[in-house]
């Protein structure tokens, strides 16, 4: 994967902060591994080619999609949607600047637990 990605980007690693989206499309209902386990190895393959440390990728979306469930890929590129017609597993990679600052919706809840106590709070004025 490291020389695919030497490949198309050269020597093009960037160093400001920046978001990393992941999408395991694949046959199974569920994701094979955790997405720990998926997304280390590719964040490490990522570093030295995209980024000088993977510590720069602040934020993250990784998901799991059936190859064969219905979606919208409007925009995607040809190899993209040749592999989801094909039925073919694959991870989809996209790096990016962070969003800065990061929007939290006044709907969100952020819970928090300890052996002590529960807590949780409602909004982004947390």
């Amino acid at each position: 994967m490291k020389a695919e990605v030497q490949k198309n980007l050269g020597d093009a690693h960037v160093d400001r902060r920046l978001k990393a989206i992941i999408i395991q499309l694949s046959h199974r209902e569920s994701p094979p591994s955790t997405w720990t386990n998926m997304s280390k190895p590719i964040l490490d393959i990522m570093q030295e080619v995209v980024y000088n440390n993977d510590r720069q990728i602040t934020q993250a979306e990784i998901t799991h999609v059936r190859i064969d469930a219905p979606m919208s890929i409007a925009g995607a590129s040809k190899i993209l949607v040749d592999a989801v017609r094909k039925g073919q597993q694959f991870v989809y990679i996209r790096i990016e600047d962070a969003i800065d600052p990061f929007p939290l919706r006044s709907d969100v809840w952020i819970s928090s637990r300890s052996d002590e106590n529960r807590q949780t709070v409602r909004g982004a004025g947390v």
